[in-house]
């Protein structure tokens, strides 16, 4: 795990991060719509995942914009090279189950770890931790519902500062609607704009050759 510390003597969110470090809930939550233009079909078309292929595109999003991928510790603010997402998987008894895979731009590669920790995750006994180190995003989808808006759990501690994202049902010709929660002090407007710009990107590029 690469992480370089930041130096708030020269980073331009110093003022910012200490000012809502100082709130009793410094989280913000926002529902967005990404335009995932030709992924849903180009991703039913070749047999993949369409949940896959949207996690994919989510996460070349989260590693071109740097807010979503640092994280407090105590009186540091470090900045992850890498972060691997985490997800819900259902069990048979239809009970939360949590998967961590390792994050990999190569798209079969993620396919596979996306498909096999989702398996692996199913077959557990009942809900653990299943990435408890901050180098994370974690997601959470519910296709069978119209998803446009959710408030996503948080322990309150000084420390919970990993970025969460929701989404819903992906319907043709519609656009996506992305509902993430991040630490105000290290994510703005200006950092979601990029993650939308940036996702819209990869979807618009996932399978092409």
């Amino acid at each position: 795990m690469s992480v370089r510390v930041i130096d708030r003597a020269t980073w331009a969110r110093a003022s910012t991060s200490a000012f809502y470090q100082g709130f009793a809930d410094p989280t913000f939550e926002l529902a967005v719509e990404v335009e995932l233009g030709g992924l849903p079909d180009r991703a039913r078309a070749s047999g993949a995942s369409l949940f896959a292929a949207t996690l994919y595109a989510l996460g070349v999003a989260v590693h071109a914009v740097d807010g979503f991928r640092l994280r407090i510790r105590g009186e540091q603010v470090v900045l992850h090279d890498v972060v691997h997402p985490g997800f819900v998987a259902l069990g048979a008894d239809e009970q939360l189950r949590f998967c961590g895979v390792r994050w990999s731009t190569d798209w079969p590669t993620f396919a596979a770890a996306v498909r096999d920790g989702s398996a692996a995750a199913a077959s557990e006994p009942g809900v653990r931790e299943a990435h408890p180190s901050d180098d994370a995003f974690f997601v959470s989808a519910m296709p069978w519902l119209v998803v446009r808006s959710a408030r996503h759990a948080r322990s309150g501690g000084a420390g919970d500062c990993v970025p969460k994202f929701t989404w819903g049902k992906i319907r043709p010709g519609a656009p996506l609607v992305l509902c993430l929660s991040a630490h105000h002090g290290l994510v703005d407007g200006a950092d979601v704009r990029r993650l939308v710009e940036a996702m819209q990107d990869a979807a618009s590029r996932w399978g092409v050759p």
